[in-house]
């Protein structure tokens, strides 16, 4: 299986998990290349996606990978180039999705990391004048139950906007190559 089409199964298996949770929205590009980012998620107060009731919404990044074992773990890592965790983080954080494939079976499992700025800034020191260009992160099961779903959603736009809104926090100053905070 080609990369092509792994990226594509990923976005509608993702697409498919989405549109079965009410108070959300997907906005997903397939075939993407635009820089770190794959589309958007909209967060809802009530179902019906009216733009009234809009919460907000959370940026996101798909993978595909193809994995070839006969039953999927609970959590997995995955290498994230370094430059698209700075894009992450100057933008106020990531919902990170990845989605593996067993290309024998078509089986699948979504997982996924809510990073948020500080989450982003823990990483960005770790890695702080290393030279890495690759970080590897933890990604968990994406739960079945869209009421769950929907709640990893909320969870992440209420912490980042109280990171944003604590002087404590400096979540919206980036951090240099060096891994300061400018």
């Amino acid at each position: 299986m080609n990369s092509n089409a792994i990226e594509k199964i990923a976005v509608s298996h993702l697409n498919l998990a989405i549109t079965q949770c009410e108070f959300l929205r997907a906005e997903i590009s397939e075939n993407d290349k635009t820089p770190s980012f794959d589309g958007h998620i909209e967060l809802y107060s009530k179902a019906g996606n009216k733009k009234s009731d809009l919460i907000g919404r959370c940026d996101i990044q798909v993978k595909g990978k193809t994995i070839k074992s006969k039953h999927f773990k609970a959590t997995i890592t995955y290498s994230v180039e370094v430059d698209d965790l700075q894009n992450f983080l100057n933008n106020g954080g990531v919902i990170y999705f990845v989605v593996g494939i067993n290309p024998d079976n078509g089986g699948y499992q979504i997982y996924y990391n809510a990073l948020l700025p500080v989450d982003l800034q823990d990483i960005m020191h770790q890695i702080k004048n290393s030279g890495q260009k690759t970080k590897n992160i933890e990604l968990e099961q994406l739960p079945q139950n869209p009421k769950h779903i929907e709640k990893i959603f909320s969870n992440f736009l209420l912490h980042r906007k109280y990171q944003f809104s604590n002087p404590l926090i400096p979540a919206t100053k980036p951090i240099n190559s060096a891994g300061e905070i400018n």
